[in-house]
């Protein structure tokens, strides 16, 4: 009998959607962060500390490129970090019937003003901030966009059309006054 119910139990989580999707994005997401740690050679339990490689003294490389390659890759995983972070909170958003921008929006906006997430490691350049706040606004933009429908839109372009009109014919008759 409990064999029997354990076999149930199993086969109900894995016949259920949302327990699938759960279950493939976090195996997905552990398989990409640790493909990531692995080919920029980082720790797997703290990938923002530097390697014990990077800290060898007797390197032929000078102290200041030590420390722009150090920079560079903590920014890499600081968005890669970023990036799963707000993939997450997207999803989880979606079982609130929020859309999933929101949690993106959210995590974004909590990255760049909850300060001991800087004590941690987790540090994005000014440089590439900069270009990605372009290109998140440019998404935002396009993802309205997407979402916006034909005829909807053909019915405001119309009542739009006629406002302009009766503007212009009240602004006339003001004028004329």
């Amino acid at each position: 009998m409990k064999g029997a119910s354990l076999r149930n139990t199993v086969l109900n989580v894995a016949n259920h959607r949302e327990t699938n999707h759960l279950i493939t994005a976090v195996l997905l997401f552990l398989t990409i962060y640790t493909a990531f740690c692995a080919i920029l050679g980082r720790n797997l339990l703290h990938p923002l500390s530097p390697s014990p490689s990077e800290i060898d003294v007797n390197s032929t490389t000078s102290a200041e490129e030590g420390h722009s390659q150090q920079l560079l890759l903590t920014n890499i995983f600081s968005l890669f970090i970023l990036w799963l972070v707000s993939l997450s909170a997207g999803y989880l958003l979606t079982y609130g019937r929020l859309p999933p921008l929101l949690g993106m929006l959210l995590v974004g906006a909590a990255f760049t003003n909850i300060h001991w997430l800087r004590e941690l490691g987790l540090v994005v350049l000014p440089e590439w901030e900069q270009v990605l706040r372009r290109m998140a606004f440019i998404v935002i933009l396009m993802r309205c966009g997407m979402g916006l429908k034909p005829d909807a839109l053909r019915e405001s372009l119309v009542s739009c059309k006629k406002d302009k009109h009766l503007t212009s014919l009240h602004k006339n008759h003001h004028h004329q006054i």
